[in-house]
């Protein structure tokens, strides 16, 4: 039997496939585009933050 891996083994943020993802899908909205925050907050998306937010 396979053990089962942890969400945290998962979903490891260190991980470069992860990373690839995100800047795939965030760094083609368009500017104003409204992502979650917290809660019930969004905020508008930005395009110079999130190439520097993803840009590590």
């Amino acid at each position: 039997m396979t053990p089962t891996r942890t969400t945290d083994e998962r979903w490891n943020a260190g991980d470069h496939r992860n990373l690839g993802v995100a800047r795939a899908i965030d760094l083609s909205l368009p500017d104003e585009m409204p992502l979650w925050l917290r809660g019930k907050d969004f905020e508008p998306s930005d395009a110079a933050r999130l190439r520097l937010a993803l840009s590590a």
